[in-house]
């Protein structure tokens, strides 16, 4: 708990002041006055008692400023419900789950969901806990978690990314469906990514031509916006399944941070999968060979950054299982969560790689193969390794959730 409630008030007024600084840089100031009154109105009315859902929910339904969403996104389209308001505030408040009065209503209850799937799934003790939660417009790649106080806790999302993933959640899972209805599909996760058929059904359909953009609007964030229309014959039949992949890969994100408090990585303590990632390190370094990186080289590589890559391994190994089990309530099986996790792993390697090409050139020649590459692989694999640090987890990850829950 905050030491004192001012010092909860301290920290919400520091993250609101951070926020409205990064978008200064970003918004003509009459617009982002205009937002930051919707905003502000917003969460007024949300933690006022005398004020209805019905009312709240009117608010945000005829201010468009209230939403963040740069596009129709079925998640903020048309604004909040009446049931969403009451489930953010009765949340919020068993939880001690705290929102700046800068965060957008759409991404405080796309927050709010996943928060609550990953609370009713962690199966750790972590409702006294009170968590200060935000977005930042900048921040990359895509989410901390730091302790301010004794169980008191701020978690810090890229703003950009929560919103795009929507995206990436829309093309993948219509691709895949539009795949299995071929009735010819493999029942592997793995083997049906990777075969040719899935290939052949992503370069026909109109998402070769615009993944691309997506995949630019991942990587440059504020710098580069893509105008995303949900549409289609198979988003039409089944729109609540997509929301649901989508909301599985929010999850993911969200449960990852957790489990870095849950495994007592923000104590300091031995990482509990240091053995596994030097394991992998001793007898998977096929990359270190190619490259023809020297025992000694690696040796000193690990004993700078093994603990930290141990810490993110453990997260992801549990973020994966909350995931899974999440899936099995919402969609009745664990393979779709397993699907989801793996597909955010290999988008943040792609930012992450995307990032370092930006910076460490030469862009021109090496960017647009880069991109068709991973555009024919977006969906991640066990061989993830060809994506960088982010890929490597992602294939990690996937080995041992295949290891432990015998799922593909």
């Amino acid at each position: 708990m905050p030491s004192s409630p001012s010092a909860l008030q301290v920290e919400l007024h520091f993250l609101e002041q951070l926020t409205i600084a990064r978008e200064a840089t970003l918004i003509p100031a009459a617009e982002l006055l205009r937002r930051q009154q919707a905003r502000r109105t917003f969460h007024s009315m949300l933690l006022d008692p005398t004020a209805t859902a019905e009312a709240v929910a009117t608010f945000t339904q005829e201010n468009a400023d209230t939403n963040f969403s740069s596009y129709s996104s079925p998640l903020s389209a048309g604004g909040l419900a009446v049931d969403d308001v009451v489930r953010i505030r009765n949340f919020c408040s068993n939880a001690q789950l705290h929102f700046p009065r800068t965060e957008y209503a759409d991404t405080v209850y796309l927050l709010v969901q996943s928060f609550e799937s990953v609370y009713l799934n962690a199966h750790a003790p972590i409702w006294h806990s009170t968590f200060i939660v935000a977005t930042d417009l900048e921040y990359r790649p895509h989410a901390s978690i730091q302790k301010l106080d004794e169980d008191f806790y701020s978690i810090v999302f890229g703003r950009y990314l929560l919103s795009d993933l929507a995206m990436v959640a829309f093309t993948f899972y219509e691709i895949l469906t539009e795949f299995r209805s071929h009735g010819s599909a493999p029942d592997g996760f793995s083997e049906a990514v990777e075969s040719v058929g899935f290939i052949k059904t992503f370069n026909e359909s109109y998402h070769r031509r615009q993944f691309p953009y997506v995949l630019a609007s991942l990587a440059l964030g504020e710098q580069y916006r893509y105008t995303f229309k949900f549409s289609g014959p198979l988003f039409a039949q089944q729109p609540a399944r997509y929301i649901v992949f989508y909301h599985l890969m929010i999850c993911f994100l969200v449960a990852h941070e957790i489990a870095h408090l849950i495994n007592g990585d923000l104590e300091e303590k031995e990482p509990f999968f240091a053995w596994a990632l030097a394991t992998i390190f001793d007898h998977d370094n096929d990359i270190c060979m190619l490259k023809h990186i020297p025992a000694s080289e690696l040796k000193s590589f690990w004993k700078k950054y093994g603990p930290a890559h141990s810490r993110e391994a453990g997260a992801d190994f549990e973020a994966y299982r909350i995931t899974q089990d999440i899936a099995v309530d919402r969609m009745s099986h664990r393979v779709t969560g397993v699907v989801a996790a793996t597909l955010v792993l290999s988008v943040i390697s792609w930012i992450d790689r995307a990032r370092g090409l930006m910076h460490e050139g030469p862009v021109a020649l090496y960017a647009v193969p880069r991109l068709r590459g991973f555009a024919r692989r977006y969906c991640g694999s066990a061989r993830g390794r060809e994506l960088g640090p982010y890929g490597r987890r992602c294939g990690v990850g996937y080995r041992m959730q295949h290891a432990a829950s015998g799922v593909d």
